[in-house]
């Protein structure tokens, strides 16, 4: 089973992402009962997300649920086929299903951050346009200079009140 993008919404994507691989999972193990309420599961997830509104969607997302959808409905009415002429393995209630773990699905990457790097560069100088930057450094250095301005006089000032103290 390919897995597609998914259902929509915060719970929904996950639910139904590892509903579909448990599923596949136990099609492996023999287990057409368990693999049938796992996919009736999915399907449930996948036409309650269907029903979800679809503004706020990317058309792809909408048009890889739907596919997904359809696979699921699928390979249902295989199961069920299957099941019914064949194995006649008891499709239990989902409530009686083991829950599904949590697994990482991607490689974790280390970081390496080197302390010696030479050529060491602002990760965020992209984000901000050159004008900006360049009209952000402009007022910087006239700051600093008018800082150095006030300093200096306030040092004069100061050395000027000692003296005559």
């Amino acid at each position: 089973y390919p897995l597609c993008a998914l259902a929509v919404s915060d719970e929904r994507p996950v639910s139904t992402q590892s509903t579909w691989g448990e599923a596949k999972k136990v099609l492996a193990d023999d287990a057409y009962g368990i693999e049938i309420t796992r996919l009736q599961l999915a399907k449930m997830y996948l036409g309650r997300a269907k029903k979800l509104s679809k503004e706020n969607i990317v058309p792809a997302l909408e048009s890889s649920r739907s596919k997904l959808y359809e696979m699921t409905v699928q390979r249902l009415k295989d199961a069920v086929r299957d099941n019914d002429g064949i194995y006649h393995y008891r499709a239990p209630k989902g409530s009686e299903l083991d829950v599904i773990v949590a697994r990482t699905t991607v490689k974790p990457t280390p970081m390496a951050f080197s302390e010696n790097s030479e050529n060491k560069s602002d990760a965020f100088d992209n984000l901000v346009p050159v004008k900006i930057r360049e009209a952000n450094d402009l007022f910087k250095d006239q700051l600093r200079q008018e800082m150095s301005t006030f300093c200096t006089g306030a040092t004069q000032s100061v050395e000027a009140a000692r003296t005559r103290a």
